[in-house]
């Protein structure tokens, strides 16, 4: 059986209940019956679209199920098409296909989309529309700017003119140009015409409108000869102009004309290569070459000829360090690495380098409070305090402008910003700065530089996320820091436009505002888990007394806009007061210091290498470390054997492995060191370590939770016992697994291996993490939280992926310069004010370095410690019915059953809270009541992180039984699923999954009736407030 989570059907329903015509309110038929209208629709227009009946149309889209719809038509048209939504644009080709059905599936389960692929989801969602139109020359419109002749020819002939280049050839010569500017060139254009064409162009890519524009702009005119039966050209621009004749083959474009070179001389070359001038040499009679250098023939000939005979002229060019080093690194991938050879450059020493710190720049901490009500947020007002408590608020649309004014006045021309989620906060203050670089991993943004012109001089700004270093709400400060603050109670919806501008509000609406408040942070619970606030009185009465502290009361009416400030203070006071306890937490612990690096991933990183964890570990770049990385495999999410899983009246536990990977990195050997080797001859007992290709020729073991594993042709990870015949990359702990667990016959292919030993020192770092922070923790020293932290962050930077893209904010007066200059490695432009644009580049990826043999090794040995616990246990016929990376869910009395079995098996106590050990982790509070005896006494799975257990306990102190609910359901928050079994199942969250079990569509609101807040983060740095936002998911 498939995964189950293939087979889930999601999507955002935006219909309307009435459709308005001629003035009147139609009610809108049954949502069945207009999705099958729609669907009936699309049909039609498909069909007289393929055949050639319209040349385009219009589809309007109102949910997924539409745009899934879509997809699926497209897969099978027999032309390639165009679709358009808003500035936004895509060719229908597989890979397009596949990059949207991924995106749609990313929206509906993860609540985000990333990328440009993401952003045209986003833009057709956005429109409510799509054209669809077919592409007059699907030979024209296929390909992209950006697609080099991918063959290095071996002819002795030089044919760099035509974009053609040899293997010895400097990578830079070859990506300098693409291959359309080149046939610009290679024709003569003056230097002024071909700045000009890169101005139009702007981006790597040429899409096929783009065209028209150049040749109309520069007054040219182009004919595009693509290979054709019917040797038909395609003409662009003023036909009444000389013409500029390019030629289009295997995705390449190159200037036609003469090239020296004889028909007879290309077919014959290897026969005919040590004469000279054979390049002349037109045919043989009998002994002799006949010689004429006017029967040459013309570049569209000689490539057409070199393509049908590549296997003798032509050598294809592989994924080298070269490509790595080019900005065309993403037309590869991974089966395009033909050798694993590489240079010292791809090396580099694990150093720690103990940052020289910015202690001169000052941290200041600032907020911004904004309209949500709107087509787009409006900053309403914002604070700022120092490390000496003194706060500044202002107020307006230009308070962020205020601020940095303030703050350079105050504190000097060195600044260090710092807000909690500063991605939505810095959307208020960049349009005030210049020179702007960022960090964005995931277009979250991390930390930036920039400057700020403050009279007549240059004022250095520092922007950084509190969040990435402390991820957690600024209201879950108070416990964790043991701060003494003011609870968090703001009417969002009170700050509508009209208020804030009246700025005094009647004493009663406001209560009501926050009553209705006290329910959206309380959605769908029967109580808070706030001790201090037991009901709507208590939080109505905390908000009265703010505002009388405050004094914000006035002839019974409130001043909405002074406890909103107050507000924003408080907020500020908080993150100064949190962050500086963890700042000094963490020196006290590492003696590193949280203003030097941006997330608690590289403070880890930096700790370890501090420490000597790295010394003699190199890291990789280039052909290396892309191959490595394939071993590099999460932990497995499933149901066993892929099957919906109900399971009711037993007791079921949750049993959880201890800091699963930290365990990892103290039970294995240590860190890999050294330079990895080309295998020549595979001797596995040989090495310390290695990574390799695979081919499975026999599973001997099958298993209901397989540890084999493929990524099919979607790029989604598969465990699966169906393997014969895959190809796969493993590590040295892997491959030993498969055999011990599995039982598999393989053969290898190719692959790396270490031989220098290990670095043992992270073993004995991890464990004093381990045990300092078991101490305070048993203390109830709030430091525990660091130790935790610093654990589980330890391994994830060593194989971060490479950052495939770069921003940089240009100003108008830089923008066409910009463009001329980089723009074969431009991807993307957007517009983000009068004066300001946000270019998106490629990068290349030579000079990203990671450590991937050591995550993939670390990655490897969490599964070995799950898969002993879950292959014993299935070998003994113990029930698992469901894995999330470090637990799973056993029935409750075979636990004894299976420690007694694996401690005597591995010499080792499974049960406990130590490193490497197990143990039965169910929350130990139902409906906020402390509990004994957790367990669940009905669980069903439908699908990966989609299950709901039924929790049972008894009160420590009553004994009264208690019952509440785990619940998961994958892009779909708790306070969403609760608010819909309020609405549709009378509160019984339980009947919610026995619907979707029995197959029936269950739609979510996620926005809870408006009660829940949704941002949408826009291109143009502008945030907008979703009005909408629902999904029905079936199984």
């Amino acid at each position: 059986m498939s995964d189950i989570q293939n087979k889930n059907i999601v999507y955002i329903n935006m219909e309307s209940n009435n459709i308005s015509f001629n003035n009147m309110n139609i009610p809108l038929p049954s949502s069945s019956a207009m999705k099958d209208l729609r669907r009936n629709r699309l049909n039609l227009n498909i069909n007289k679209l393929y055949n050639n009946r319209i040349n385009d149309f219009e589809y309007n889209l109102t949910t997924d199920q539409d745009i899934i719809d879509l997809v699926n038509k497209l897969q099978s048209a027999p032309f390639p098409l165009l679709l358009l939504s808003g500035d936004k644009g895509y060719t229908s080709n597989n890979t397009t296909l596949t990059k949207l059905r991924d995106n749609i599936d990313d929206l509906i389960f993860d609540n985000k989309v990333d990328g440009s692929d993401g952003q045209f989801i986003q833009s057709i969602k956005n429109n409510g529309k799509i054209t669809i139109s077919k592409i007059i020359n699907p030979n024209i419109n296929q390909v992209s700017q950006g697609a080099f002749f991918k063959y290095y020819s071996l002819i002795d002939y030089d044919l760099t003119d035509f974009g053609i280049f040899k293997r010895d050839d400097d990578i830079n010569d070859i990506t300098e140009n693409s291959c359309f500017i080149q046939s610009l060139i290679s024709y003569g254009l003056p230097d002024d015409i071909i700045n000009k064409a890169k101005e139009i162009i702007q981006t790597r890519n040429l899409p096929r409108n783009k065209l028209t524009e150049v040749c109309n702009k520069l007054n040219i005119h182009i004919t595009i000869k693509p290979v054709l039966k019917n040797n038909q050209v395609y003409h662009f621009g003023n036909k009444e102009l000389p013409v500029i004749k390019i030629g289009q083959i295997d995705n390449h474009y190159f200037h036609i004309k003469d090239t020296g070179i004889t028909a007879y001389a290309i077919k014959n070359y290897n026969d005919i290569k040590h004469l000279d001038n054979w390049n002349h040499i037109y045919k043989k009679k009998g002994n002799y070459y006949n010689y004429d250098k006017s029967r040459s023939i013309d570049s569209f000939k000689l490539i057409k000829l070199l393509l049908e005979n590549k296997d003798k002229l032509l050598e294809e060019i592989d994924l080298n360090n070269d490509i790595y080093r080019s900005q065309y690194h993403d037309m590869f991938d991974i089966n395009d690495i033909k050798s694993l050879e590489y240079n010292d450059e791809n090396l580099k020493e694990n150093e720690y380098k103990p940052k020289k710190g910015s202690n001169d720049f000052v941290n200041l901490f600032f907020d911004f409070e904004t309209t949500t009500n709107g087509d787009i947020h409006i900053e309403i007002s914002c604070s700022v305090t120092d490390n000496d408590g003194i706060t500044k608020s202002f107020t307006g649309d230009k308070c962020g402008n205020q601020l940095l004014n303030y703050c350079v006045k105050k504190y000097g021309m060195k600044l260090r910003l710092i807000a909690h989620n500063v991605n939505y906060d810095y959307r208020f203050i960049y349009k005030y700065l210049c020179g702007i670089n960022e960090l964005s991993p995931n277009n979250r943004l991390m930390t930036a530089e920039a400057k700020f012109y403050y009279f007549g001089k240059y004022a250095e700004i520092l922007i950084k996320d509190s969040y990435s270093l402390i991820s957690s709400s600024l209201k879950s400060f108070k416990d964790m820091f043991n701060i003494d603050v003011k609870k968090e109670i703001l009417p969002y919806r009170l700050y509508n436009n009209h208020n804030v501008k009246v700025g005094f509000v009647d004493k009663n609406i406001c209560i009501k505002e926050v009553e209705y408040q006290y329910e959206c942070n309380n959605i769908g619970e029967d109580y808070t888990t706030d001790e201090s606030i037991k009901n709507k009185n208590d939080f109505v009465n905390e908000f009265i007394n703010n505002c009388k502290e405050w004094d914000c009361i006035k002839n019974n009416k409130i001043n909405i806009m002074k406890y909103c400030i107050k507000y924003c203070d408080m907020d500020c006071i908080v993150l100064r007061k949190g962050y500086n306890t963890f700042r000094g937490w963490l020196k006290e612990s590492t003696g590193l210091d949280i203003n030097d690096y941006p997330s608690l991933a590289s403070i880890s990183d930096a700790y370890l290498k501090k420490e000597g964890c790295y010394n003699g570990v190199k890291q990789l770049s280039g052909v290396p470390r892309a191959f490595i990385q394939e071993t590099l495999v999460g932990g497995r999410t499933m149901l066993s054997e892929n099957k919906i899983q109900v399971v009711k009246g037993k007791k079921i536990a949750d049993f959880d492995g201890v800091s699963l990977y930290p365990s990892s990195m103290i039970l294995m050997e240590g860190f890999l060191k050294g330079s990895p080797k080309v295998i020549n001859n595979f001797e596995p007992n040989k090495y310390d370590g290695y990574f390799i290709q695979i081919k499975i020729n026999k599973v001997n073991i099958k298993r209901k939770f397989p540890l084999l594993n493929y990524k099919n042709n979607d790029g989604i990870r598969v465990f699966s016992n169906d393997m014969v015949g895959k190809i796969i990359y493993v590590d040295k702990t892997t491959l030993e697994d498969l055999i011990e667990f599995h039982g598999i016959e393989y053969d290898f292919i190719r692959g790396y291996y270490y031989d220098e030993g290990f670095n043992t020192k992270s073993k004995e770092v991890i464990q004093k993490l381990f045990d300092t922070r078991l101490k305070y923790k048993k203390e109830g020293n709030p430091i525990q939280a660091i130790y935790k932290l610093l654990m589980n962050s330890s391994y994830g930077k060593s194989a971060l992926k490479p950052v495939k893209t770069e921003s940089k904010y240009i100003n108008e007066e830089d923008y066409k310069k910009t463009i001329i200059r980089y723009y074969n490695f431009i991807k993307e432009i957007v517009k983000i004010n009068d004066n300001m644009y946000k270019f998106t580049f490629y990068k290349s990826l030579d000079e990203h370095f990671n450590n991937v043999h050591i995550g993939s090794s670390i990655l490897s040995y969490s599964k070995r410690i799950m898969s002993r616990v879950m292959c014993l246990a299935e070998d003994l016929n113990l029930n698992i019915y469901y894995t999330d990376t470090d637990s799973i869910h056993i029935d409750y009395d075979d636990v004894n059953i299976l420690q007694k079995a694996y401690n005597k098996k591995y010499n080792t106590e499974l049960i406990g809270k130590n490193i490497g050990q197990f143990h039965i982790d169910f929350d130990d509070k139902l409906q906020g009541v402390k509990c004994k005896d957790v367990h669940s006494d009905y669980l069903i799975a439908l699908g990966k992180k989609m299950y709901i257990d039924r929790l049972v306990g008894y009160d420590i102190n009553t004994n009264k039984k208690m019952i509440d609910y785990h619940i998961r359901l994958k892009g779909i928050s708790n306070q969403s699923i609760l608010y819909t079994a309020r609405k549709k199942y009378n509160g019984e969250v339980i009947k919610l999954y026995e619907d979707l079990l029995k197959g029936n569509k269950v739609e979510f609101d996620l926005l809870c009736g408006g009660m829940k807040c949704s941002f949408e983060m826009n291109n143009n740095l502008t945030i907008s407030s979703r009005q909408k936002f629902d999904r029905v998911i079936s199984v």
